[in-house]
């Protein structure tokens, strides 16, 4: 017999009706198949255990709890007499895991951006100016410049993207300052 609740536990049927409408309602099928898996942990010897469930309301909101059993024994006996269970909403949790996945693929994504946009000036800069060391000679003086003017053009463009990086960082951290102008 299930006899102990903690307070959790015990106002789960809230949002359900009564617990005959938790159990045999919509989540019914759950419901059965978390009392067998407890049943089985039992008859094969476990003394306690728990789980996840997720749960529909009355009002079809979705709830997520994890529980753990033990079973309970009278003083002085061996054998259990009870079923002690106890519940946690875990549902905010939940969604505060989701939240930050997703804010961890936002970050994933613009990393990759970033890293595209100053990987193809870099390149470029990293290319001219092996060449202009590495073999100076090949290149009359009409070239060089041409070429250092493509270095430079490119070092602007990676100190652009850096400095937009810095302004929003500071925006973010909030401490950006902005002033107007007439």
């Amino acid at each position: 017999r299930l006899s102990f609740f903690n307070d959790m536990a015990a106002s789960m049927a809230d949002g359900y009706g009564t617990w005959y409408d938790f159990a045999m309602g919509e989540n019914a099928e759950g419901v059965r198949r978390e009392a067998i898996g407890i049943l089985s942990s039992v008859w094969a010897g476990e003394e306690s255990g728990g789980g996840e469930y997720t749960a529909i309301r009355l009002d079809g909101a979705q709830q997520d709890f994890i529980y753990r059993w033990a079973l309970g024994r009278q003083p002085g006996s061996t054998t259990p007499s009870r079923l002690v269970l106890a519940a946690t909403d875990v549902s905010r949790l939940r969604e505060a895991e989701a939240a930050l996945e997703q804010q961890l693929r936002e970050r994933d994504q613009f990393v990759a951006s970033v890293s595209h946009e100053l990987r193809t000036p870099l390149t470029s800069i990293m290319g001219l100016t092996d060449e202009l060391v590495s073999r100076p000679e090949d290149f009359d003086d009409a070239e060089q410049a041409e070429l250092l003017g493509i270095v430079a053009a490119e070092t602007r463009d990676v100190v652009d993207i850096v400095e937009d990086l810095l302004v929003t960082a500071r925006a973010e951290a909030g401490q950006l300052q902005v002033t107007t102008e007439p």
